[in-house]
């Protein structure tokens, strides 16, 4: 009897003694596997931490991009007006000058119709030409005819012959000449020359001058 409680103690100890290391053993796992999990749960918040990171960058930069790319079309946008407004503007004034120099009819618009005139003949290789104006500067374009035609003796040796003078344009100024044979045409109203002026020289001292 007394050997059976030996053995039975003995039995009970070593199962203590193997539940204590089961349980350790368990223990010490449940802390590497907790281990584990917390690393890999830190892991996982940092890289969703970064994508989240990342996605609001790029919501930024889009953002960023997207009010840029808006705020450069206002600027754009602005600029054109500012640039069409600022040529009006030099166009209104060179019309007004314009227009003071033709009511008056002063030395200024003379020798400026007298500088269209030789340029419309000099665009044109026939020499027998009729000249087209507003009946208010036939008698001064007429007035200047033997100053034009010296012009053309002297530096081209040139002899045209104006065959006749007609007031039938509805112009501000300037002239319209044409070949006799309407062959050959060139618009030097001062009409014409706006156009011009308006659409190519103005743009160019704009960009001259940096504007552009």
């Amino acid at each position: 009897m007394s050997e059976d409680k030996e053995i039975l103690s003995v039995l009970i100890s070593e199962i203590e003694k193997f539940a204590k290391e089961e349980v350790e053993r368990i223990l010490n796992e449940a802390k590497l596997q907790a281990e584990k999990i917390i690393v890999k749960a830190e892991f996982k918040a940092k890289q969703l931490r970064k994508e989240r990171i990342d996605q609001l960058r790029k919501k930024a930069k889009l953002k960023l991009r997207r009010d840029f790319s808006l705020k450069k079309l206002e600027l754009r946008q602005k600029y054109i007006f500012e640039k069409e407004r600022y040529l009006d503007q030099l166009f209104n004034n060179a019309m007004n000058e314009i227009m003071k120099c033709v009511k008056r009819q002063n030395s200024i618009y003379k020798e400026g119709l007298k500088n269209l005139i030789i340029e419309a003949l000099s665009n044109i290789s026939k020499d027998e030409v009729i000249i087209l104006c507003n009946e208010r500067d036939k008698e001064l374009v007429e007035s200047l005819l033997n100053q034009v035609l010296d012009h053309f003796r002297k530096h081209s040796q040139r002899e045209i012959k104006v065959l006749r003078v007609i007031p039938e344009l509805d112009c501000l100024g300037g002239v319209v000449v044409h070949s006799s044979d309407e062959k050959e045409y060139y618009n030097n109203t001062i009409e014409a020359r706006i156009r011009l002026l308006k659409s190519e020289i103005l743009p160019y001292i704009l960009r001259r001058l940096g504007c552009e």
